[in-house]
Order: structure tokens, then sequence, then C-alpha cells
């Protein structure tokens, strides 16, 4: 599991996600969330269906391990 962190005008929103989510992906152009639930949906710039991430042939991960706030 890894931290996925928003920085939204209400304050930092912190998720834990799966390793190899979508929104941890070079390919991820955009994240909708909600403030009080979280992300809930991810654009891919290859146009795979994002809602079978753990399937993707595709993953190239933004940073290695760690948020995406380059946190280890």
């Amino acid at each position: 599991m890894r931290k996925f962190i928003i920085e939204d005008p209400l304050g930092l929103i912190t998720v834990s996600l799966p390793d190899k989510h979508c929104v941890f992906c070079s390919h991820c152009s955009d994240v909708f969330y909600d403030y009080s639930n979280g992300p809930y949906m991810c654009l891919c710039t290859k146009d795979n269906d994002t809602a079978q991430w753990e399937h993707c042939a595709d993953f190239d991960d933004v940073d290695g391990e760690g948020d995406n706030n380059g946190n280890k």
C-alpha cells in the first residue's frame, strides 16, 4: 500500500491505495476525487480501462516506491 496525497483547499487528504493503482502511473492524466471519500475516477492517456487497473500491462510507476510527493 502507498499513500496518495491530495492538496485540497480544505487541507491535505491522504488515502492508502494499492502499489500499482492508476494514481501512481505515469499514464494517469487526471484524478477525480470527493473530499470526503477520496479518489473515485482516473483517466489514462493510453485509453485503458482504469477500473481494471490491477490487470494493466501498461503500468509505469511514476517514481518507484513512496507516495506521490516523493516521500519513501
